[in-house]
């Protein structure tokens, strides 16, 4: 996206307003994606315990913390953000690529980029290992200058959206017309910490 200042200044408004718009498409990326993600996996969410389960989670050691794993799909990836569940029959273990995680709790609350990392599920040392996705991430959320921060679950959903959909930028912009014709009136602006 074209920063707020600047697309404010092209078009003679408030850079807030921009800023809102800015906030409304995130939340209904959000919500498509977190709806594709429960269509093909049964849920948006995975419960931690998975992570240090997993042989690469379980080596790296209690102290790291997961904040969303990266599973599989047909056309594309899903974010699958940890939250503790009731559920622990997740049953597509087989399409989890990799956990983003971040090394102690410092990083975890303060989102720091350098001290958060990917690791593939059939990764057996610690240390980041290479994922597209992940590196396409960090770059993104870096052009933000931890502007992300403040909604970083919902800035993952646009760096999940644009991933999936880097390939065509006209397809993207057709796909990204449709989908808020049909749900820009029916998105709220809610709880900016919430998670997505």
């Amino acid at each position: 996206m074209v920063p707020a200042i600047a697309a404010a200044a092209e078009m003679g408004v408030n850079s807030k307003t921009i800023q809102k718009y800015y906030d409304l498409l995130r939340r209904t990326i959000s919500e498509e994606n977190k709806e594709l993600a429960i269509l093909h996996f049964g849920a948006a969410t995975i419960d931690p315990e998975f992570f240090y389960n997993d042989a690469a989670g379980a080596e790296l050691g209690a102290e790291k913390k997961p904040l969303f794993c990266l599973a599989k799909r047909e056309e594309g990836v899903s974010l699958l953000f940890t939250q503790p569940s009731l559920n622990k029959d997740f049953t597509a273990k087989q399409t989890i690529l990799g956990w983003v995680y971040a090394r102690d709790d410092k990083a975890f609350d303060s989102l720091d980029l350098d001290r958060i990392h990917f690791i593939r599920t059939d990764e057996k040392k610690s240390g980041d290992t290479y994922n597209a996705f992940w590196v396409f991430a960090k770059k993104g959320l870096l052009k933000y200058h931890g502007g992300f921060k403040k909604n970083f679950y919902l800035f993952m959903r646009e760096m999940e959206f644009r991933f999936n959909h880097n390939s065509n930028k006209d397809s993207s912009l057709s796909y990204l017309i449709s989908m808020l014709q049909g749900d820009l009136n029916n998105t709220e602006t809610g709880d900016d910490n919430a998670q997505v």
